[in-house]
């Protein structure tokens, strides 16, 4: 079975392994996917709409410029998500999908758009700055607005210049990463750990930051709050303010 042959099938795909296939710009519109593997297939512009894609796994796939809306990549009743691998989601745009406890590993994802998803409990080991020499890089980062990334996993890595606005990202794991300029206005960082990490720049305007240590942090040279924030960025050095 291809593909593109699997597409058109109304019941659920199941145990296929699909590899090699060329899907560019093709529209994939309430198909199901359980158990399957796609490995190096080229989604390209494809357009996805109330897909689901349960307990499976991506290995270097492309979905560059790729438009999903409403899809699912989780299976609720084991409370599993599907495996991403060396993966190219650059400019993709995801809205409205369960990205939930999925693991997205040494994946490209320069402007890649995260908008009203739920991606809780997943690991992002992404890499969204543009190479174009072995010594230079062109700022991207990942646009996330209204997503859930309650618990995600995300350290280690560059984001500079990625926008976290409006998101639920309590107790989510930043540490030992670079958030220079990034901004976080409006999002929840309750418990968010920032061990080790880079904030310089960066904007936390109007977040809520019970639990958030800047004494943990390399550096928050430059860091905008909002006023209400003050007394809480101060008791981080045991600082009081006088009325």
């Amino acid at each position: 079975m291809t593909l593109e042959e699997a597409a058109q099938v109304t019941s659920v795909v199941v145990d296929v392994a699909f590899r090699d296939e060329d899907m560019t710009d093709f529209p994939f519109f309430e198909v199901r996917f359980d158990r399957c593997t796609f490995s190096n297939c080229a989604f390209d512009g494809a357009r996805f709409g109330d897909a689901r894609f349960t307990n499976s796994r991506f290995v270097e796939c492309s979905f560059r410029d790729a438009k999903l809306q409403s899809c699912t990549f989780y299976d609720p009743d084991l409370d599993s998500g599907s495996n991403w691998q060396r993966c190219d989601l650059s400019h993709a745009t995801f809205r409205k999908c369960n990205l939930r406890a999925n693991a997205i590993t040494n994946t490209k994802a320069f402007l890649l758009s995260l908008a009203e998803c739920d991606a809780s409990a997943s690991t992002l080991h992404l890499e969204v700055q543009r190479r174009v020499a072995a010594s230079r890089s062109v700022t991207g980062g990942i646009i996330c607005a209204r997503t859930k990334l309650y618990e995600a996993v995300l350290k280690e890595r560059d984001w500079e210049g990625s926008r976290f606005e409006y998101c639920d990202l309590r107790g989510a794991d930043f540490r030992d990463g670079n958030f220079f300029g990034v901004s976080f206005a409006n999002s929840n960082l309750n418990n968010a750990r920032f061990d080790r990490a880079n904030l310089s720049e960066a904007n936390i305007a109007h977040a809520d930051i019970d639990g958030l240590d800047l004494t943990l942090m390399r550096s928050f040279d430059g860091i905008t709050v909002s006023r209400a924030q003050h007394d809480q960025i101060l008791a981080n050095f045991n600082i009081r303010s006088a009325n």
